[in-house]
């Protein structure tokens, strides 16, 4: 009888064992998706500040462009 006792304790021991990885094992998973989430959320504010840049860089080009016209008039204009 003692015997069964014996293994009926290590068998419950073994499964609290494996509820606790089990439970830690999910904690793990629960927080790597957590951190793949703030990545990707990341990476999509990334890509629209990469967009704002390139249209402002644009406008900016266009505005310089007209500056210069205007510096090469002017001077054309004072010969």
């Amino acid at each position: 009888m003692k015997v069964i006792k014996d293994m009926n304790a290590q068998i419950a021991a073994a499964a609290e064992q494996q509820n606790a990885v089990a439970v830690d094992m999910t904690n793990n998973v629960n927080t790597i998706d957590s951190g793949a989430n703030e990545v990707s959320n990341a990476s999509k504010e990334s890509m629209q500040s990469i967009r704002d840049i390139t249209m402002l860089m644009a406008e900016l080009k266009k505005n310089v462009a007209q500056f210069k016209v205007w510096q090469r008039y002017k001077k054309y204009m004072r010969t």
